[in-house]
């Protein structure tokens, strides 16, 4: 036959067919089963899946990796650099930080407070119920005393009168 030949409409099913070498396809792809890749499989531009991704083994991404809803990670994470949460974050058991820990506004704590070595308060320290010191206390400069004080043995002395007057 010579010449051209218009086919206006054509439907090919293919029920069982092995491509030795390329396969090119101009147009659209679809799938109606599964698909499988014996080798790598490479998308020139973007890849949508429509439902659940399932990766059996290492998933690497060269770039940015952006996640619409949740994130859950089965087992341990690890974040190579900085770790930056947008909003609130919630740690269910104990939080280890192997270096200085920065909190740019209020630190609060719900429970007990154990610091293993020194505390270093950079500017006012409020305590609403007791203090207790199990040491020895060293104040730099003035102390103020709002009620009684309790030293040892002696209770409620009362300091009406600078220190070196009350002594004499």
């Amino acid at each position: 036959m010579h010449g051209t030949m218009n086919v206006k409409s054509v439907r090919l099913i293919i029920l069982d067919t092995s491509v030795g070498s390329a396969l090119s396809v101009g147009g659209a792809l679809s799938v109606g089963s599964a698909l499988s890749v014996g080798s790598d499989l490479s998308v020139g531009s973007v890849l949508s899946v429509g439902s659940d991704l399932s990766v059996g083994s290492a998933l690497s991404v060269g770039s940015a990796l952006s996640v619409g809803s949740d994130l859950s990670v089965g087992s341990d994470l690890s974040v190579g650099s900085a770790l930056s949460v947008g909003s609130a974050l919630s740690v269910g058991s104990a939080l280890s930080v192997g270096s200085a820990l920065s909190v740019g506004s209020v630190l609060s704590v719900g429970s007990d407070l154990s610091v293993g070595s020194a505390l270093s308060v950079g500017s006012a320290l409020s305590v609403g119920s007791d203090l207790s010191v199990g040491s020895a206390l060293s104040v730099g400069s003035d102390l103020s005393v709002g009620s009684a004080l309790s030293v040892g043995k002696y209770r409620d002395v009362y300091f009406l009168l600078p220190f070196h007057k009350f002594m004499a």
